[in-house]
């Protein structure tokens, strides 16, 4: 949440990686988890950066746009939910 998008990746996937290819785990599903998590941070009141650009673009307060936002970070946590949960509906094996 506190920590941009690029930093993120070019930190925790070098030290994730490893242990994921350990544990046999597809580094492309390890990828998307990366992606919707970090995605999920943005959209995070109060310091996500997506709020702060919705909020300029559409010239709206913080809680309109946070309420706009909801069921997109809603969804995004059920597919972040599903996507550990249960990878073999996508494709991905455990």
């Amino acid at each position: 949440m506190v920590m941009d998008v690029l930093s993120a990746i070019l930190i925790f996937a070098p030290a994730f990686l490893p242990a994921a290819q350990g544990l046999e785990v597809s580094p492309i599903w390890l990828g998307v988890l990366f992606i919707l998590a970090l995605e999920v941070g943005y959209l995070t009141p109060p310091v996500g950066l997506n709020l702060f650009v919705a909020m300029g673009y559409f010239k709206r307060n913080m809680g309109s746009v946070v309420r706009a936002s909801l069921p997109f970070m809603m969804g995004l946590l059920l597919m972040l939910l599903l996507l550990v949960g249960a990878p073999e509906l996508f494709g991905f094996e455990k």
